[in-house]
């Protein structure tokens, strides 16, 4: 073969190499776009969610863990910024003893499976040791069957009530606090005007307000009925520690 053959065939054989490599590349490149595309939808439902969120801050709160409860310096005071989750108990430690209760049905309580546990009172964990027969604990309460048992018709909040959810054999402790919700654009003045309502804290941004008595004693029924008559007033919930707000 001349010289000059041989150089015609190196380069025959260069620009098939070129083709060659240049076609595998691209079918790489093909094989791999697919594969990044398939993160962009969770990045985007990740954004819809953020959105949403910021949209309705009422339900990522309402979604989140309430615990008032053990770590509470003050169990009877108004309940730290968590989460305040309907119809289902806390996860926080429980431990008392159920066995031959006496429950008493109260109008407060109609309509739902919370009970008063009769002869029981809840003594705060931050006052020491209580003096009664202990029956357990609740959170940040013993459970005593001695001393003076509060009612709900004469409520004393230095002396929280125990209720029992029969359904679920789930004790709580009723504080005489109420979580109000407003009507979209109400006023909240009515509630720290009324020299009968205790504003104790508030969330304008969710348009959620905590109130109790400003009167000792006072009906947990008859202050519950009172905010539920008042027209800027959406929703009322009375607060039932170791469970979120149980709705009446």
């Amino acid at each position: 073969m001349s010289r000059r053959g041989m150089i015609v065939t190196i380069l025959v054989i260069g620009a098939a190499l070129a083709v060659f490599f240049l076609r595998s590349n691209k079918e790489a490149a093909d094989i791999l776009s697919p594969a990044a595309e398939v993160s962009s939808p969770s990045e985007e439902t990740t954004q819809n969610a953020v959105a949403k969120s910021a949209q309705n801050p009422r339900d990522s709160i309402s979604s989140s863990t309430f615990e008032t409860t053990s770590s509470s310096s003050n169990p009877a005071g108004p309940p730290p910024r968590g989460a305040r989750s309907a119809d289902r108990p806390l996860g926080g430690k429980k431990s008392y003893n159920t066995q031959g209760a006496k429950l008493v049905e109260d109008p407060a309580f109609a309509g739902t499976a919370w009970k008063i546990w009769s002869g029981v009172s809840a003594y705060p964990k931050t006052q020491g040791e209580p003096s009664g027969n202990r029956l357990g604990e609740v959170n940040g309460y013993f459970l005593v069957t001695e001393g003076q048992v509060n009612s709900a018709e004469n409520f004393d909040p230095a002396k929280p009530l125990v209720v029992l959810r029969t359904d679920l054999n789930t004790a709580g402790v009723v504080t005489g606090m109420f979580a109000v919700v407003l009507e979209e654009g109400a006023s909240a003045d009515f509630l720290s005007q009324s020299s009968q309502l205790k504003l104790v804290s508030s969330f304008p941004n969710i348009q959620t307000y905590y109130v109790t008595s400003s009167e000792v004693p006072f009906s947990l029924k008859g202050l519950q009925e009172a905010l539920r008559e008042a027209p800027e007033v959406k929703e009322v919930k009375m607060e039932i520690l170791d469970r979120q707000y149980e709705k009446f």
